[in-house]
């Protein structure tokens, strides 16, 4: 939490400070959501926590959440803030701490909380030997936006001085994403989430903040300026990521490739069709499509024009897959004599390559066979789901239909025996949601709308079109002969399409306690834990679903 002098000021509506009104949130709510879980064990979560200024002060570490910390939170609302915020020593103040938790089975979720840009620079010599941040002499000023201000100190000429400025900048921003990037290596990516919040002048920029939340996959930046209703929600936000990572499966024995690295910046293709390898392109031609017949793999062939062209590099990762753009692509290639590059011409839409992040997964191809069985049995409750149901088209559930091929011609020093096996499906179009996982977490449902009543007695029900996925889960444990449950939903939706979904999770309920349907199958603790938080609403009432009894 930033300590600086600027946490003092009293431009927080209702609050005496910004300071107290961060802690006051913290507590409310952040905190004590996780305390009113009654489904997490209390036990297995310790907070520490950093104030930042000129150094960093660990106020308490390894704390259980409980009321006494509450108590401790809140206290240092009156505690007064002071000097510069500088993130180097927090950061380094964080790896200092957590150094023990090396190689074990720890998650870690970071919120760094800051109301402006670091101010590590401030101090910093250039590599002339001068501190060009720093205020030079009293007796020359300087009017900027009408305020007057003393000229900070220069380093030669003006062009000279702003190229130090600017590496000292520079060196700070690379140090501050270092250390980000050492805790993601700590504790795996998939198992660190970092929030940073920024809480100050909205007119400010939060560069430094945005850039340490994207150095990893699992990074959020808020942005929010000083009304407090943005804090509560911003941190009501964290605490549901908090609740997710306490709750979801661990693949921690698994090796993860960590040489791969997800680069969030590449944001959408560009519409064009020309992919040219220089441009961070791989394209194969050795591929076929392997369909599912029981457990066997059978393998089908391409046309023999047609190839498959991947990023080098992930766009995104979840628990258990890297995700890649993709496409396919005619054989005859171009030679770009200019730019000295082959192209390949696209074929058809835009896909999403899906492979897996562990080295044990890539020996065969069972695993992503495994995935596409689970994504086929998906899809045949969402038909039944949507018969049963009936209703309007945005009431409508969908799972992308997608495919596993073998490629071949890969990198050997990455892919065994030179294959690999990915799944493709079609990139999905909207906002991408997630309504629940497969260990009880639930999206809260945001909105209610009306519709004509399905029972004689009233004139109108009304529903929110989230609590829909909600149904389906429920759904499938039904129409299973509660063997199997379908849930981690989620994708996209639309009022014209209704909800089109990937990557689900099956839990299943197996005498035997075994995970038959892949490492997210939580079995029937899993179960349990969806319908301990699942609330049947409109759609469960239309198909006459009832809640189930389990023995204890």
């Amino acid at each position: 939490v930033d300590h600086s002098g600027s946490m003092r000021k009293g431009d927080v509506p209702g609050y005496s400070s910004r300071t107290e009104a961060v802690y006051d949130c913290l507590a409310r709510e952040f905190l004590k959501p996780q305390l009113e879980n009654k489904m997490l064990d209390m036990s297995d979560a310790v907070v520490s926590l950093i104030e930042m200024s000129d150094t960093a002060r660990v106020v308490f570490r390894r704390r259980q959440i409980d009321q006494n910390l509450l108590k401790t939170i809140e206290s240092r609302k009156n505690t007064r803030a002071r000097s510069h915020g500088n993130y180097l020593p927090a950061l380094e103040e964080v790896l200092k701490l957590l150094r023990s938790e090396r190689n074990t089975s720890t998650k870690l979720m970071l919120v760094f909380l800051s109301d402006g840009a670091p101010s590590d620079h401030i101090f910093e010599e250039c590599e002339h030997g001068v501190q060009v941040w720093r205020e030079g002499d009293p007796s020359k000023f300087y009017k900027k936006q009408g305020k007057y201000s003393v000229a900070l100190q220069k380093c030669g000429s003006t062009a000279a001085t702003r190229a130090c400025r600017k590496a000292i900048k520079t060196k700070q921003e690379s140090e501050c994403l270092r250390l980000v990037r050492h805790l993601g290596d700590m504790f795996g990516r998939d198992r660190t989430i970092i929030g940073t919040v920024a809480f100050g002048d909205p007119e400010q920029s939060y560069r430094m903040l945005e850039l340490m939340a994207n150095e990893l996959p699992r990074g959020s930046f808020q942005k929010l300026g000083l009304q407090v209703g943005g804090l509560k929600t911003a941190l009501s936000s964290l605490t549901t990521s908090l609740t997710t990572l306490r709750t979801e499966g661990s693949t921690r024995s698994l090796t993860i490739r960590s040489h791969k690295k997800v680069d969030k910046k590449q944001g959408r293709i560009a519409s064009g069709d020309a992919i040219r390898l220089k441009e961070g392109w791989e394209v194969y031609f050795d591929v076929r499509r392997l369909e599912s017949k029981g457990k066997r793999a059978i393998p089908s062939y391409f046309q023999e024009e047609l190839g498959i062209a991947f990023r080098t590099n992930p766009f995104g990762e979840g628990v258990e897959r890297f995700a890649f753009k993709c496409c396919r692509v005619r054989r005859n290639q171009i030679l770009d004599s200019r730019r000295g590059d082959l192209v390949y011409m696209r074929e058809g839409p835009w896909f999403i390559a899906k492979e897996s992040k562990h080295h044990e997964n890539m020996r065969s191809s069972k695993f992503q066979m495994g995935c596409l069985r689970n994504q086929k049995l998906a899809s045949e409750f969402a038909n039944r789901f949507n018969r049963q149901l009936g209703g309007e088209p945005s009431w409508q559930i969908r799972f992308l239909k997608c495919e596993v091929h073998e490629i071949r011609g890969c990198n050997q020093y990455e892919y065994p025996d030179g294959t690999a096996w990915v799944l493709l499906e079609m990139e999905l179009e909207g906002k991408f949601c997630k309504w629940n996982n497969n260990n009880g977490g639930v999206r809260k449902a945001v909105s209610r709308l009306k519709m004509k009543g399905m029972d004689k007695d009233s004139k109108t029900d009304s529903y929110d079109i989230d609590e829909l996925p909600q149904a389906f889960s429920h759904f499938s444990y039904s129409a299973s002969n509660y063997k199997k449950l379908v849930c981690d939903l989620q994708g996209v939706h639309n009022k014209y399409d209704g909800f089109q979904f990937t990557d689900p999770a099956i839990l299943t309920n197996n005498v035997s306690g075994r995970q038959s349907a892949g490492a997210t199958d939580k079995g029937l603790p899993g179960i349990k834990r969806f319908f301990e938080t699942h609330k049947c609403g409109f759609f469960c009432k239309r198909l006459g679903l009832t809640m189930p009894t389990f023995s204890r």
